[in-house]
């Protein structure tokens, strides 16, 4: 059944560059099509990234972040296949870099 899946996060290091990039990795049991619409909010709103992998189960955003940003990051992914089971642990991971590379 397709839901709407919302993330919070705030980052423990400040992201002291305006060209820093963020990286979000989805487990198996979850599926996010090509289609799917992302919102991230920031200091900012944004509705577009740099690239999304179905295969690799990864979205890249990169120049989202206001130079010395640390605050809350909000990520909105909509729609997201929920998983049929629970029986999966394994999670989302997010890193954040200062730089676009």
């Amino acid at each position: 059944m397709p839901a709407i899946y919302t993330i919070k996060f705030t980052p423990f290091n400040k992201i002291s560059s305006s060209t820093g990039s963020m990286v979000l990795n989805w487990p198996t049991s979850v599926t996010i099509y090509s289609n799917v619409t992302v919102t991230v909010t920031t200091t900012n709103t944004v509705t577009t990234y740099s690239s999304l992998s179905t295969s690799s189960r990864q979205i890249i955003w990169k120049g989202i972040f206001s130079s010395g940003f640390t605050s809350e990051v909000t990520i909105m992914l909509n729609p997201v296949q929920t998983p049929i089971s629970a029986t999966d642990r394994s999670g989302f991971y997010i890193y954040t870099y200062d730089d676009a590379d």
